[in-house]
């Protein structure tokens, strides 16, 4: 706790600094430009390992409950970089960078017609057809997702999992998921069993269309089926065989899968040959992402005039940043005055804080995918979620409804005020730079 304004003010100067010198400056410009050359195999050689994880399990999840592709914030994560105007340098805008999703992820049925065989495709369409359109399907003629459960799935499900692929953390997650959204237990085991079994697939195996070199492995010899462990929800450890892609999208596996929810494997594959095009998806958000790394020195210093990369005191990206630290110490300060006499250790009260910035953060995150479950959340529908959430890391419940019953009071105001301290430099400058 920081007890006085003199001294945070002090602290959030000295921070102020710092993040100038590591970001913002010529020289930090260029220092990371040559960090950025130094790590590029390896950026690239995860890029690759996560694109190809997360895109497959994109496609299998859309398959699964025939989502639409363009839903999954994931597989939208390509962006173009273009060079700024004379008056938009002038502004301190070094570079401008631009979410351009690739042409072809569009709707489920798209991606039936264009990947699967015809022969299978009846099959697959049922996923998509019988799903209603608000002010357009009729009433008793088809059925609604929730919209939480389906903004969670294909936005928040998969960041979540990239955050915590721990089994016991992923259990926990799975299990406030069906918790506050009341999906059915055997459903919820399902997701998470199916994802599990991606991850280890990607390890473990390759197949064609799914591995990447240098990680995955080659199946047994004089063998046209692999086999991976997947550590189940039951925490079960299941040896499922396959061969195809397809097995590991949505084939039915016994003691993984859920009926309703899963198809018969056939014998061939159901996608086109020789490659289906959501094979090559995995290889153009790859490459997008490993083609604009080089450009993270300048997108990190982006919006500093030249004067203001010489000297912290005149930059406003420097003051944005203060700004936001002295929001963050106020809020914890307020945390530490509410426990101030429930006898907690120095690191219990940590997680009090961290618990309370968490909070601000759902809804009013501006950078990054994954969030659009929580901005779509009512107030109590966030506090359910945030509450059980760190209950579940071990904090108290009864603490957390007292610090709620004061945060809540402010909360919508706050993650306004929070979010346009972030934006306000950003979009000054470039309203100035059509001005000139």
């Amino acid at each position: 706790m920081i007890s006085n304004f003199e001294e945070m003010v002090r602290k959030t100067v000295e921070m102020k600094r710092k993040y100038h010198a590591k970001a913002l400056s010529d020289s930090a410009m260029f220092l990371n430009l040559e960090r950025t050359f130094d790590t590029h195999d390896i950026f690239a050689y995860y890029v690759w390992i996560l694109t190809d994880l997360f895109t497959n399990l994109s496609i299998a999840l859309s398959e699964m409950f025939g989502f639409d592709p363009e839903e999954f914030e994931q597989l939208l994560q390509t962006y173009e970089i273009e060079l700024p105007s004379i008056e938009e340098l002038l502004q301190g805008i070094i570079i401008k960078i631009v979410q351009e999703p690739l042409p072809d992820i569009k709707t489920y049925l798209d991606m039936v017609l264009n990947n699967i065989k015809k022969k299978f495709q009846e099959a697959f369409k049922e996923r998509a057809l019988a799903k209603g359109i608000y002010g357009e399907s009729k009433y008793g003629q088809s059925y609604y997702d929730p919209l939480l459960v389906r903004k969670f799935i294909t936005s928040s499900l998969e960041k979540l999992f990239y955050i915590r692929m721990g089994h016991v953390s992923f259990k926990e997650v799975i299990k406030t998921f069906k918790e506050e959204f009341n999906v059915n237990d055997n459903l919820a085991k399902y997701i998470f069993n199916r994802i599990k079994l991606h991850h280890s697939t990607l390890q473990n195996t390759f197949i064609l269309g799914y591995g990447v070199l240098g990680l995955s492995k080659l199946s047994p010899k004089a063998s046209e089926e692999t086999y991976t462990d997947v550590l189940t929800f039951d925490d079960e450890i299941i040896t499922p065989k396959f061969r195809l892609l397809d097995h590991v999208h949505y084939s039915f596996i016994l003691g993984l899968s859920v009926l309703g929810y899963s198809y018969l494997g056939a014998k061939e594959t159901v996608y086109v040959e020789p490659s289906p095009r959501i094979c090559k998806w995995v290889n153009d958000i790859a490459f997008n992402t490993t083609n604009r790394y080089s450009a993270t020195a300048f997108a990190t210093a982006n919006f500093a005039k030249a004067e203001e990369r010489r000297y912290y005191y005149r930059s406003e990206r420097a003051d944005q940043y203060q700004a936001l630290q002295i929001f963050r110490y106020k809020i914890e300060d307020i945390v530490a005055n509410l426990l101030a006499g429930e006898g907690l250790t120095v690191t219990q009260l940590r997680q009090y804080k961290n618990a309370v910035n968490h909070l601000l953060a759902l809804r009013a995150k501006r950078h990054g995918w994954g969030y659009k479950a929580f901005k779509a959340m009512t107030d109590e529908e966030l506090k359910s979620y945030w509450k059980n959430y760190w209950i579940r890391q071990g904090l108290n419940s009864s603490l957390l409804e007292k610090i709620y019953s004061v945060i809540g009071k402010w909360l919508g105001s706050w993650e306004n005020l929070k979010q346009n301290i972030g934006k306000a430099l950003q979009e000054k400058r470039k309203r100035l730079a059509q001005w000139i």
